[in-house]
């Protein structure tokens, strides 16, 4: 008889991760009120998400979750939806940091791709945290070159190991 390894994975809480309390757990660190908007067109499940509306085709809007813990040498797994409503995308930045909350390069980056038609899809980034590694931070960011209007919810973080 064989037998199967069964994985287990802990969540890891992240503040507000579906965005039904606005902005709460989360800073705009980058773009305008107008252009970063908790509603419920923007819900992928739940009574809001976020919508990022970047108007500019020389800067960026960039919402920076609030820093979770992690543990070195573990696994993370981010899980979020996204729905690309019109023009460039957007992309979520995932981190590592050290004590002083200081990035370790590399950032790991997954989202929409340029074209991509409207409708909610999954995306997920899967990284090993390095030996120095005490948070991890999530940004969600619109492509500096470019307009466009993109919806996000939905974030899990979970410890894979």
């Amino acid at each position: 008889m064989g037998t199967s390894l069964i994985s287990a994975s802990e969540q890891v809480p992240l503040k507000n991760a579906g965005f039904e309390q606005g902005l709460d757990g989360w800073t705009l660190d980058k773009g305008l009120e107008t252009e970063a908007t908790f509603i419920k067109e923007a819900a992928h499940t739940g009574e809001a998400g976020f919508r990022q509306a970047d108007q500019s085709a020389t800067e960026y809007v960039r919402l920076i979750a609030q820093n979770v813990r992690v543990k070195a040498g573990k696994t993370y797994r981010l899980r979020f939806f996204s729905n690309q409503q019109s023009g460039h995308s957007a992309n979520v930045h995932f981190w590592f940091l050290d004590s002083y909350e200081e990035a370790i390069e590399p950032r790991l980056i997954n989202g929409p791709p340029q074209e991509q038609a409207p409708g909610w899809f999954a995306y997920e980034i899967v990284a090993k945290a390095p030996d120095n590694a005490e948070f991890a931070e999530i940004h969600i960011q619109s492509n500096r070159v470019g307009v466009g209007v993109v919806d996000f919810d939905d974030f899990e973080l979970e410890q894979l190991d």
